[in-house]
């Protein structure tokens, strides 16, 4: 009996493939709506009533509620649910953030650290530069098994640009428990994945707006090509909305809206436009969808989406009902309820 995720069980099993061994294949494909319902009333027994809310937020944000398919995740998503009754208004964003924060919280409270400072600490910061880092060339080199080498090689970039002793930096990334080694020998980890796998596609994007927002406040003009034709050639849904969010939270607290609406305009300029194909185009236009309604989550107003060259409330609408096959009540279960309320009503002009 062979266990493993696919990506790392893969070359076993082309092996007993290859050896006419291998009788049968099954694959954990998730939770179901039934069996969310079922474990979340199970993990709030006799607090009915907190369960009962948890189940009617996840059905109110479908893009929460695909995470509560794994059961890894539905069980955080519990915890944090237990903690204060939100879950970031359905912002993924915030979420991951919120996730990364208590598996940190839980590390340093094994290692015997006070955890007041959790958030605004340097040390969490310095984790989740590095982490970023780490997750953006593994993106970058097509890798979900991250090898060594270039674990150490970001390690030792981002000690560097942080100030921080490489070996020290190296031992916080490695034992904090967002990533996993698949073998370990004479002291070296040779590939690790992110754990939850998730995990990757957040600290990528925020790795990504960082760059991309340092850049033009940097540089001002200029186009970063090597990230838009990343982002262009990506079929990972999940990096563009971690990179759209990240882009529009950026310094939330010091931009003006105008300001925090351009990192998200700087996005879909990058997508670039629609291809003629008519499922590469449809594609295109609900990765437009998700990453605008990612920024919904985190507060946007919908009327700023008209300032969004080409996906405005009209435009999208328009390319929706050109749309030979996505339609908003397909598209919906994948959009914040405030972008699927907006495209549903009539466009008010002012």
């Amino acid at each position: 009996l062979l266990v493993g995720r696919p990506y790392g069980a893969e070359a076993e099993r082309n092996k007993l493939l290859r050896a006419s061994q291998l009788v049968r294949h099954i694959e954990h494909t998730g939770f179901d709506t039934l069996a969310t319902k079922q474990y979340i009333q199970r993990y709030f027994q006799g607090e009915a009533q907190q369960g009962a809310g948890l189940c009617t937020f996840l059905q109110a944000h479908p893009s929460v509620h695909k995470l509560a398919r794994v059961p890894l995740h539905l069980q955080l998503l519990c915890k944090l649910w237990k903690e204060d009754g939100t879950l970031q208004g359905g912002s993924l964003t915030r979420l991951y953030q919120r996730l990364a924060d208590y598996c940190y919280r839980r590390y340093e409270e094994e290692e015997g650290r006070p955890t007041v400072t959790l958030r605004c600490g340097r040390r969490a910061q310095t984790l989740y530069t590095t982490l970023g880092m780490i997750a953006l060339a593994g993106v970058q080199k097509g890798q979900r098994l991250i090898d060594d080498q270039t674990i150490r090689e970001q390690v030792t970039a981002a000690s560097e640009a942080l100030c921080e002793a490489p070996e020290k930096l190296r031992a916080l990334v490695l034992n904090s428990g967002f990533l996993r080694a698949t073998e370990e020998g004479a002291g070296r980890y040779r590939h690790s994945y992110f754990l939850p796998s998730s995990f990757r596609a957040h600290f990528a994007g925020q790795a990504i707006a960082k760059r991309l927002m340092t850049k033009e406040e940097g540089e001002g003009s200029g186009e970063d090509k090597e990230m838009t034709a990343l982002l262009q050639q990506s079929k990972d849904e999940a990096l563009l909305v971690h990179t759209a969010g990240a882009l529009y939270a950026y310094r939330q607290c010091t931009k003006s809206l105008p300001e925090r609406v351009a990192g998200l305009q700087l996005l879909l300029r990058m997508l670039g436009s629609a291809p003629q194909e008519r499922v590469a185009a449809e594609r295109h236009l609900l990765l437009q969808l998700r990453c605008i309604s990612e920024c919904l989550g985190l507060g946007m107003p919908v009327e700023a989406m008209d300032q969004l060259e080409g996906c405005s409330l009209a435009a999208l609408r328009k390319q929706l009902q050109a749309s030979a096959s996505l339609t908003l009540p397909q598209s919906s279960k994948w959009l914040h309820p405030k972008l699927v309320q907006a495209l549903a009503s009539e466009h008010k002009q002012p």
